[in-house]
C-alpha cells in the first residue's frame, strides 16, 4: 500500500470515530484532514483541496464531507 493510500484510509477512519461529535456543527462543510487530525473545516470541497495543497508541500492530505453518511473518497480525497 502506498503511503498516499494509507494516509486517506488512516483518515477516513479517524474521520468517522469523530464524525458524530462534529456533524452538527460542520455538516456539509470539507474537513482538511493529515496525519488522523482534522486541520481545519472548509465551505467547499475546492478551498479544502487549495488550501491543502499550499499547506502541504508532499501533497498528502485528505478531505472528507461533513455528512451523516461520509463517503471514502480514496485518491479523490487528494492524498
Amino acid at each position: 500500500m502506498s503511503s498516499k493510500q494509507k494516509e486517506v484510509d488512516d483518515n477516513y477512519k479517524a474521520f468517522n470515530e469523530v464524525l458524530s461529535g462534529i456533524i452538527s456543527e460542520h455538516k456539509g462543510e470539507y474537513a482538511l484532514m493529515r496525519h488522523k487530525e482534522i486541520i481545519s473545516y472548509y465551505k467547499s470541497f475546492y478551498e479544502a483541496e487549495q488550501a491543502g495543497s499550499k499547506k502541504f508541500q508532499d501533497k498528502i492530505f485528505s478531505v472528507q464531507k461533513v455528512d451523516i453518511n461520509p463517503v471514502d473518497l480514496g485518491y479523490f480525497s487528494y492524498a
